[in-house]
């Protein structure tokens, strides 16, 4: 009687030992944070690839901690664009990347974001531009490099509607504001052309192509561009030409529109001094010139030989990394020079043309023309003494004159009573000066009266 009443009370919850109590306790906390993981693991397994706000609550050197929902988040640092600062209370972006069902705090599923993820350009472009939320807009592919730049492929399923002016926007106004929240990246959007040639050119903008030769079977692509546009093509650190690559999948290799030149006077101890000032006078100052001179040319330059010419080719030649034509070798080697003419001869022919001219041939002088012959020059120190007889005479005073006869000479030193003599054209007649015009002075006068 009494062993049936002591097994009914222990199976009793009212007789549960302290031990029970807190295991159960335990079990049940445990099955709860299980199924709290099972539920935060598929929640955010289903939205991996989109784009989460959250509240940045703190920032440490290795990662910085987000909070969305009271839900724990991680954004690595390899995960972050480059030269970006995060403060705590900041309101961030970023992409849900992958979820890791341990790892978190209390055993919860580590859930990391990015913000260097090239899906999170394709989110931002498909919250800012309503044509590619809707499908009318296509991306066809994305490259980036994070911080510095992106390229984007993009193409229209509806002609009416430009790709690249849908994503760019009235004055830049769309895609600003994905630029502004990647930290003032880049953006290249481009047009996509099933011709992978047109694709290439286009991917490597804003440099200027000239040509591009595709190799399908390498997947490789060799890309000519003008000189001034290398610096373009390249891109900082090698940024431009890394993500057409990239974005294309072909091995771009950039080629110059010429080769580099030399100038030909570092071959001036090959040439020799008197060569090379006859080179530099027909005309040839570099390299790249004396090679693409005619060796016929050449040759006939005083001081040249077939086997100088083969030489200085093959010295320039090699500077370049290049190699000899067989058919110009053939040609030096085929060349004739024309006979030369003696030099005695070519002397002797200049005093026969010389004697040859007879004075009849030569220019007609002024009086065959019928011109009078001009008058010899007059003797400079003759001409101020000439000058100063010519010049008129000073016109005396009446008070430096003493009798009339002095007058009457002075009159007629001007001319006033030569036979004759008419006054120049365009002069004022002047009258005859008359001691008798003058009139007397004051105190002459007061003395007469």
């Amino acid at each position: 009687m009494s062993s049936s009443r002591r097994s009914r009370s222990t199976s009793s919850p009212k007789v549960f030992g302290r031990r029970l109590i807190t295991l159960g306790m335990q079990r049940f906390a445990q099955r709860i944070r299980e199924l709290e993981r099972e539920s935060i693991y598929n929640e955010y397994s289903r939205r991996v690839g989109e784009i989460i706000l959250g509240e940045i609550y703190q920032v440490r050197r290795s990662d910085v901690l987000v909070l969305h929902d009271k839900i724990e988040m991680r954004l690595p640092r390899e995960e972050q664009i480059p030269g970006e600062r995060y403060r705590k209370g900041q309101t961030l972006r970023a992409l849900i990347k992958e979820v890791r069902p341990s790892g978190g705090p209390g055993g919860l599923p580590d859930i990391i974001l990015s913000r260097a993820d090239e899906r999170f350009l394709k989110q931002l472009f498909e919250l800012e531009i309503p044509e590619v939320y809707d499908g009318i807009v296509e991306i066809v592919a994305i490259a980036r490099e994070p911080g510095e730049r992106a390229k984007v492929v993009v193409r229209s399923h509806d002609e009416r509607v430009d790709p690249v002016g849908a994503c760019v926007g009235m004055k830049g106004i769309r895609i600003h504001a994905i630029v502004r929240e990647l930290h003032n990246e880049n953006i290249d959007v481009i047009e996509y052309s099933s011709d992978p040639a047109t694709l290439i050119a286009r991917a490597l903008a804003p440099a200027r192509v000239l040509s591009v030769e595709v190799h399908p079977e390498t997947r490789s692509a060799i890309v000519v561009v003008p000189n001034d546009q290398v610096a373009l093509a390249v891109g900082r650190n090698g940024h431009n030409v890394r993500l057409a690559s990239k974005l294309t999948g072909y091995a771009i290799t950039l080629v110059k529109e010429a080769a580099e030149d030399i100038e030909l006077i570092e071959f001036r101890q090959e040439l020799g001094r008197e060569l090379y000032e006859r080179l530099i006078h027909a005309g040839i100052d570099t390299a790249r010139e004396f090679l693409a001179a005619e060796p016929e040319m050449l040759l006939t330059i005083p001081g040249m030989t077939k086997e100088l010419l083969l030489e200085l080719r093959q010295i320039m030649l090699e500077e370049f990394d290049e190699e000899e034509d067989p058919a110009i070798r053939e040609r030096i080697l085929a060349f004739e020079p024309p006979p030369q003419q003696p030099e005695s001869t070519a002397a002797e022919e200049l005093p026969a043309q010389a004697t040859a001219e007879s004075p009849a041939e030569a220019e007609p002088t002024a009086e065959s023309a019928g011109q009078l012959p001009a008058e010899p020059a007059q003797p400079a120190a003759e001409q101020p003494a000439t000058q100063e007889a010519s010049a008129p005479a000073r016109r005396r005073s009446p008070l430096e004159l003493t009798d009339v006869e002095e007058v009457l000479a002075e009159e007629q030193s001007r001319g006033l009573y030569a036979p004759g003599v008419e006054s120049e054209e365009g002069e004022d007649d002047e009258e005859p000066y008359r001691l008798s015009d003058e009139r007397l002075y004051p105190d002459e006068d007061s003395e007469q009266q």
